[in-house]
Order: structure tokens, then C-alpha cells, then sequence
């Protein structure tokens, strides 16, 4: 306000929107009565900067979001950008497995990436980006990676925004889906079954066994079996020709990292 022949044509375009949002018209009469008492002409934008720090910046509750949200704008493009992306969601998991709480919770914070995606010019990268990718490769049994830079791209597209700009915005919203994703991917109930079968003398087999679950137990989600020739699994890991229904994977070196890799990439697939 100190500030003279500043200039709110973008977002005042972006806003027009979100004119007649239940919880902006109740900011916009909040700040024009706390700044009555002082002899400044406050402008509208004022309101519309408020409006968009509170509900993207974590400041309100996912219970106060909650009882925001029934009366918001369902047009706005962030809402609707919202009902997209989590429908996505849904469809990527399948809505059976998805409970209710972990939906809502959801629909909270993509509420807060979208509406910082539509109006912010960037981002403070406040994390090792490299690093988080790095480590989702390692944790996650599904490849969510891909999932979240195709959510990103869906995102840009319904809030026409350049999705090949270098831009740190865009980079920490891809982190921030990954980040939904990982809340989803761990809560999910869904068990990758897997069994190793090994040809070798039994020394050698039990300490080579022990050493891939040792490898492979920190991807979540999986869980080893012994391996019955009538069950079904998910993925079986062995040294030989062995003949099973179940998809199967040959090792081509016992400890060897290139095998590792790809039965990751695997289990990611399933």
C-alpha cells in the first residue's frame, strides 16, 4: 500500500473466477473493516493476495478445508484442476482401495499445490530434488515417478500453463504430487506377492535367498512366500528354467546389481 502505481492486471484476470467465492467475500469485508480505522484506500487486490496465501499456504485446517469446500466455487480453475487431478488419483490406485479419510485428505492438499500452480511465479526449492527422486526409486513398488510428471502435465493443461518451461514451480510440483502419491502408495493395502527359487546346494541357496529379500524388502508392499508350484504370485525370481504360470524373472548373477534394477523395474510394472 506504500507503494505507488503498482499494477494487478494478471491477477485480476485470473481472479475474475473466484469474484463470487463464498470465503474471498468474506475476506474482502474482513480487510476493508480492519483498514477502515486507518486513512489508506486499500484495494480489492488486497483481498485476492489473502485469499490465495490462505488457502494455499497450509494455513487452513484440512477440517476448516473441509467445511470451505462444499461452499467454494466449483468452477474455478484450481477446483475443477482439483476434481481432475484426483479422479486420476482414483483411477491410477482404484477407487476401491482409496478409503474415504484418504481421499479427502487428498482433495486438501492438491487444493494447495493447484491454487500456488495458477497464481505464484515460482517456487523455493527447500529440497534435494535429485535426492527425493532417488529415494521414491527405491521405496516405492510402483513407478510414481512417471505418474506424477503425467499429473503435472494434466495440470498444466486444464490451467494452461507451459509445462516445458524451466521453472522452479513446476519442478516442486512434480516433488509435491510425488510427495500425495508416496501418503497413497504407502496407505493402499496392496501386497506384491514373490517368491525366490533358487537351483543351487542349500547353504549356498538359503544365503543367497536372504540376500534378495534383504534387497528387496524395503520396497513396500512386498511380501516374500516360499515358493509352491500351485500357488500364483506376482513375480518369481529364480536361476533356472523353471515351468510356472506366474510371471517370472532369471537372474543372470547372483548379487548382481543389473538384476536388482530390473526386477525394481518389475515390481514397479505390476
Amino acid at each position: 500500500m506504500t507503494i505507488s502505481g503498482m499494477h494487478f492486471d494478471k491477477l485480476r484476470t485470473k481472479f475474475s473466477a473466484y469474484s463470487k467465492d463464498s470465503l474471498f467475500l468474506t475476506i474482502r469485508t474482513m480487510i476493508r473493516r480492519f483498514y477502515g480505522f486507518y486513512a489508506v484506500e486499500v484495494k480489492e487486490e488486497e483481498a485476492m493476495l489473502h485469499f490465495v496465501f490462505l488457502v494455499g499456504m497450509s494455513i487452513l485446517s484440512e477440517q476448516d478445508f473441509q467445511y470451505y469446500s462444499l461452499k467454494r466455487v466449483r468452477l474455478s480453475p484450481t477446483s475443477w484442476c482439483d476434481t481432475v487431478i484426483l479422479e486420476n488419483l482414483l483411477r491410477i490406485y482404484g477407487p476401491k482401495k482409496i478409503r474415504k479419510e484418504l481421499e479427502a485428505s487428498c482433495y486438501y492438499h492438491l487444493s494447495q499445490i493447484h491454487i500456488r500452480l495458477y497464481f505464484f511465479k515460482g517456487d523455493v526449492e527447500i529440497y534435494n530434488r535429485e535426492n527425493i527422486w532417488l529415494l521414491e526409486e527405491k521405496l516405492s513398488t510402483r513407478d510414481i515417478q512417471s505418474d506424477a510428471k503425467e499429473l503435472l502435465q494434466l495440470a498444466c493443461r486444464q490451467l494452461v500453463i507451459d509445462y516445458n518451461k524451466a521453472d522452479s514451480l513446476l519442478a516442486m510440483t512434480a516433488i509435491k504430487y510425488l510427495s500425495v502419491m508416496t501418503i497413497v502408495d504407502v496407505q493402499v493395502n496392496r501386497e506384491i506377492k514373490v517368491a525366490i527359487y533358487l537351483q543351487a546346494d542349500s547353504l549356498f541357496k538359503e544365503a543367497a535367498t536372504s540376500m534378495l529379500m534383504l534387497q528387496l524388502k524395503s520396497l513396500n508392499g512386498v511380501v516374500f512366500q516360499k515358493y509352491e508350484p500351485s500357488q500364483t504370485y506376482d513375480l518369481v525370481i529364480t536361476n533356472t528354467d523353471l515351468q510356472t504360470n506366474s510371471p517370472l524373472y532369471r537372474i543372470t548373477e547372483l548379487g548382481s546389481n543389473y538384476d536388482l534394477q530390473e526386477i525394481q523395474k518389475m515390481i514397479h510394472q505390476i
